[in-house]
C-alpha cells in the first residue's frame, strides 16, 4: 500500500483516472506527484524524436538539392552508358562508381566512397549507383569558401597563385590529389605559369 494510499485510502480510491483529467500528454504524470515533497520530471524526449520532423524535412530538401545538380551535370543517357561499360553482373564495384562518377564530372570523396560502402556492400547496382552520383555532386559546395582557401596562399591578394603552388595545394590539402589526377587538372583547367584561382574554382564547381 502506497504513502498516498495509507493516508487518505478514501480520497485516494475516489479519485479519478488520470486519462479523464490530464491531457494526453502528460500520461506520465501520476498521483504520486500530488504528495507533498515529491518532484515531478517528464520522461527524456530522445534528441531525434523532439526534432525528427524538422531533421527529415532538411534531408528530404538535401536529396532533392543533390538529385537537382546530377540532372544538370550529367545525362541520364550517358551514365547509363558508362555505368553499363564498367559493370559485370549487374553491378560495380565501389571503387570502380568512384571512377565512373568522376568521368562523369562529379567529385567523390574518400568520405563519400566509404560512407556508400558501409550502407550498400562493395556492390552496387544501377539505381545504388544513382543515388552515389547524387551525392558526390556536393551542391552545398561554395564557391567563395573555396576562394578563401587559396586566397589563404596569397597574401598579397594578387588573385593567383603559380602552377607550382596549385599543385602543392591541391597534392597536400584536403584530400589530395594523385599525380594522375593532378596531370588531368593541369591539362583541363591550367595553361601558362600562374593560375586565377577564382576562375579555377568557377569552372570546377560549374554545373555543366
Amino acid at each position: 500500500m502506497g504513502r498516498a494510499e495509507k493516508g487518505c485510502p478514501i480520497c485516494y480510491h475516489k479519485l479519478p483516472r488520470p486519462g479523464e483529467v490530464l491531457e494526453p500528454y502528460d500520461e506520465e504524470l501520476n498521483y504520486f506527484m500530488w504528495i507533498p515533497g515529491f518532484e515531478w520530471k517528464p520522461k527524456p524526449v530522445p534528441e531525434d524524436d523532439a526534432y525528427g520532423s524538422e531533421h527529415s524535412e532538411s534531408e528530404g530538401e538535401a536529396d532533392e538539392d543533390m538529385e537537382e545538380a546530377l540532372k544538370e551535370m550529367v545525362e541520364n543517357d550517358e551514365m547509363q552508358q558508362k555505368y553499363n561499360e564498367k559493370a559485370s553482373g549487374g553491378k560495380v564495384s565501389t571503387s570502380d562508381a568512384a571512377v565512373l562518377a568522376r568521368q562523369l564530372g562529379l567529385a567523390p570523396s574518400y568520405a563519400d566512397v566509404e560512407k556508400c560502402e558501409q550502407e550498400n556492400g562493395n556492390q552496387l547496382d544501377y539505381a545504388t549507383f544513382q543515388q552515389f552520383a547524387a551525392q558526390s555532386t556536393h551542391p552545398e559546395d561554395n564557391i567563395e569558401d573555396l576562394v578563401g582557401a587559396f586566397a589563404h596562399f596569397d597574401p598579397n591578394g594578387t588573385g593567383t597563385l603559380t602552377v607550382q603552388q596549385m599543385r602543392n595545394i591541391l597534392m597536400t590539402f584536403g584530400e589530395p590529389l594523385t599525380k594522375e589526377e593532378m596531370s588531368v587538372v593541369e591539362s583541363k583547367f591550367f595553361s601558362g605559369n600562374t593560375v586565377d584561382y577564382r576562375d579555377f574554382c568557377t569552372r570546377v564547381l560549374a554545373r555543366n
